[in-house]
């Protein structure tokens, strides 16, 4: 007898030290594949995170070429990086430049940096300067190119007014870009950039640096401006680190040699950068919260220090398996799912919380194989009911949602099997119910006054007044489906970013017109028509806003235009009267002779030509052109091009809530002027996403009718009819209750606010189940005996308020809608649970 009971406790042994291992394999598994140690690092760096926010929405748009619209501009946006240097005018100028110099040489060497458009040092064989370039490109293509409008007013001009406009060319004899009197005497050059997207920035050449002026805190600020495009995408790790890095040290170099210097830089490796470490940032204030409270709760229920190190064990490994399989499934782990696996520890936890609470419960009498067979069916509901809530989430056609679901589901389950397998050969001896049970003691008293105080029909009441109350919330709720729930950047990053988009005009908006065409002169023609009837409609509105664009067809006009222009301005420049205003001022014969050759010589601009030209690389992306790839052609099946419209609101000092609506009636106003202009396409990727929010809303909103049914259902098999109305009815009062209070607070509720109320059904009929399930069991000393069931839950509860009360403190407005939600509905339901316990054991 003593060899068999040696040979079973060898096993049990054996058992536990197997578990241990695979636990502990387990968790150096997922800190290998999700983490990256480094010394120099506050905390730890998060390697297999996806910070692309587009990689989290579905497609929106009908038309596929919409769609390749949208992925090539995100391309292009994720590629380039604005960096700017400011200091007050007139002070350190040179030293500005040399700053400059200094860092572009930087920028060059930098593996992670493809090109900088910035003077080099010294001075590369091939790198022409910008003005020098403009001129020849233009003196290439000057008839062609000249602006029509400019060339009529001359053409029906008097001889006075033709030698006025010499006179002042003389006086200023080019622009910041445009060619000198001999070779443009009349200004063309300088008015076809003053009508092209350069006329939107406020930049100019400055010792071959594109600088401007602006107003910063308070005083004007010479800007110098550098473009960078990088190797790889934005939201690679290790671009993020090595560029996070250069501007940490690019700071403290300016604050040593020139102090009065400010760096600003705007791109979406920024954005990207920034979510990624506040979400780092989350994780760890959530997680370590959240491990050492539930220490404390567990240190003060059961004061043992291996149920502490148990339970961390328990969920640490849920965890770990969630991110493990979730980054071999997907690749990459979302930064909504890294934050929301930090706060789903509280959750976790529960099936160990009522694994001691039982064995409490079960005190001197404790027997492991009896006492799992009747923990097990109250355990596996619970987590039935969880996993329900979880697969609805799974069903929304989200990737970041849909990945939230799974990380849930394979935490759950990995916690469920760790409780039930693990614990029960750890904790095999029993223990005395007296070191938990005086804790719960004034919590069974107020449970047995309530059961002597209350009957059913009153609790009945109750809860019919409750929802009747709640009913004029339910009536006073709005709703929000911006797409700016899913990332708050900072702000500090918005100025920025605000500030060189003014200076430069460079914009990285998802509000565009897409163009299709059967040629590359039929998009171009349809580029121009539309601008016009733009601008012509949207003149009722110029004293509220005025739109500028960035087009294509601004730098290159059709080729019929082109031609049609060329042939005026050649003939023009024949006639007596123009010879002759030009000889009056003391213009030479053979200066006049050169400049109409030369025009006779300049020949029209082609797509081809236009996009290889260093001119147009800033603005090369607006052309989609003709599809080549197997991809692109199932995409576009012709010609495309891109035309992003540009809002400056006239009224600087509106407030914020109003800018946003005039920008809104701008939005509207574009869209119905292009509704009916062929093969144009109006895309508006945020307001697309918006609605796709809101109409999953309303769908998942439907659902939860559905998945309190299941729910339901489920209770029913298990604890028949009524017990399954009195279980579920709490978190369903508890859902309604949240609803009120958003209405009464003007708390608009989002798609994530719905995420949250279904979870209250899933996870807070958990209390319900849990405190149903300990009141049936036989196996404690008298049934009277409920207080280390009631610790059990209200533990349970606590430790999920207090991971998803977390989210409320997240610098992502979907998680915090998620997470107060889900808190307030747990906390009702808690509250609620012991009233309906208590009309079923009356009833």
């Amino acid at each position: 007898m003593a060899t068999f009971r040696g040979q079973v406790m060898l096993a049990r042994v054996k058992a536990v030290w197997l578990w241990l291992l695979f636990s502990l394999t387990l968790l150096g598994a997922a800190y290998v594949v999700i983490f990256d140690y480094q010394p120099t690092r506050p905390h730890l760096v998060l390697k297999r995170i996806e910070t692309n926010l587009l990689a989290l929405i579905p497609s929106t748009e009908n038309n596929r070429a919409a769609e390749y619209a949208i992925q090539h501009l995100a391309q292009h946006f994720s590629g380039r990086m604005l960096i700017g240097i400011t200091v007050p005018n007139d002070t350190e100028r040179e030293k500005l430049f040399a700053a400059g110099q200094a860092l572009a040489n930087t920028l060059r060497n930098m593996p992670s940096v493809a090109k900088v458009i910035a003077p080099s040092d010294p001075p590369q064989s091939n790198q022409s300067n910008l003005k020098d370039g403009f001129t020849a490109f233009y003196r290439k293509h000057q008839a062609a190119l000249t602006p029509p409008d400019s060339l009529a007013r001359l053409e029906n001009a008097s001889p006075a007014m033709v030698e006025d406009l010499l006179l002042r060319r003389l006086h200023v004899p080019m622009g910041a870009m445009g060619l000198d009197f001999r070779d443009d005497p009349f200004g063309f050059s300088s008015t076809y950039l003053l009508n092209s997207p350069l006329a939107h920035s406020k930049l100019q050449v400055e010792q071959g640096w594109l600088t401007t002026t602006i107003e910063h805190q308070g005083t004007p600020h010479t800007l110098l401006l550098m473009v960078v495009y990088l190797h790889g995408s934005a939201f690679d790790t290790s671009l993020q680190q090595a560029l996070t890095e250069w501007h940490r040290q690019t700071q403290d170099w300016l604050a040593y040699h020139l102090p009065t210097a400010e760096l600003l830089t705007t791109g979406a490796v920024q954005y990207a950068a920034a979510a990624r470490t506040q979400a780092e940032h989350d994780m760890d204030r959530i997680g370590l919260i959240s491990l050492l409270g539930i220490a404390v709760l567990l240190a003060w229920a059961y004061r043992s220090l291996g149920a502490i190190l148990m339970g961390w064990l328990a969920i640490l490994v849920g965890v770990a398996a969630a991110a493990l399989g979730v980054s071999f499934i997907d690749g990459k782990l979302h930064l909504l799912t890294l934050v929301f696996g930090a706060s789903l520890l509280g959750e976790t936890i529960d099936y160990a919380i009522q694994f001691f609470a039982f064995r409490a419960q079960a005190g001197a009498t404790w027997s492991v194989t009896q006492g799992m067979a009747l923990l097990r069916p109250a355990l596996r509901m619970a987590l039935l009911t969880s996993l329900l809530g979880y697969m609805a989430l799974a069903l929304l056609p989200i990737a970041g949602i849909q990945q939230i679901a799974l990380f849930a589901g394979i935490g759950l389950l990995v916690s469920y099997t760790m409780v039930t397998q693990l614990l029960p050969r750890w904790f095999d001896y029993p223990v005395k119910a007296t070191r938990s049970s005086h804790e719960a003691r004034w919590l069974q008293s107020g449970f047995k006054r309530w059961q002597a105080s209350y009957p059913s029909r009153w609790i009945y009441a109750f809860f019919i007044m409750l929802f009747v109350v709640s009913w004029h919330g339910l009536t006073q709720l709005s709703v929000e489906d911006d797409i700016r729930l899913l990332h708050n950047p900072p702000l500090a990053l918005q100025k920025q970013e605000a500030i060189l988009t003014a200076a430069t005009g460079f914009t990285q908006s998802q509000q565009f017109f897409l163009i299709e065409g059967k040629t590359a002169e039929v998009v171009l023609e349809r580029e121009v028509s539309l601008i016009q009837k733009l601008k012509a409609d949207l003149l009722t509105y110029q004293s509220t806003f005025a739109v500028d664009f960035l087009a294509t067809s601004l730098f290159l006009p059709p080729l019929k235009s082109q031609q049609a222009v060329a042939d005026r301005y050649q003939h023009w420049s024949q006639q007596s009267l123009t010879v002759q205003s030009l000889e009056k001022i003391g213009v030479d014969r053979a200066v006049i002779a050169a400049w109409q050759t030369q025009l006779k010589q300049s020949e029209p601009l082609s797509i081809t030509q236009w996009l290889a030209s260093p001119l147009s690389e800033p603005w090369r992306y607006l052309w989609l052109g003709q599809p080549e790839t197997a991809a692109e052609m199932r995409a576009v099946e012709h010609h495309a091009s891109v035309i992003i419209p540009i809002i400056r609101l006239q009224n600087k000092e509106a407030a914020s809530h109003e800018a946003l609506a005039m920008i809104k009636v701008a939005l509207q106003q574009l869209q119905r002027s292009s509704a009916q202009q062929p093969g144009v396409t109006w895309v508006d990727k945020p307001g697309s996403v918006s609605i796709l929010f809101g109409t999953l809303r309303q769908q998942l909103a439907y659902g939860i009718v559905f998945i309190i049914i299941m729910v339901w259902g489920v209770l029913a098999w298990r604890y028949g009819l009524r017990a399954a109305t009195h279980l579920s009815a709490p978190t369903c009062l508890a859902a309604c209750l949240v609803l009120a209070i958003h209405g009464w607070l003007d708390r608009p509720i989002s798609l994530f606010s719905v995420m949250g109320l279904l979870l209250i059904i899933g996870v807070g009929v958990n209390y319900a189940v849990f405190s149903y399930e300990g009141w049936i069991r036989r196996t404690a000393p008298t049934r009277e005996d409920q207080r280390p069931i009631i610790l059990g839950v209200w533990l349970s509860a606590l430790t999920t308020l207090l991971s998803f009360g977390l989210l409320g403190i997240t610098a992502t407005p979907a998680l915090q809608a998620f997470g107060m939600t889900l808190t307030l509905g747990v906390l009702f339901t808690l509250c609620l649970t012991p009233l309906s316990m208590n009309s079923l054991h009356h009833d």
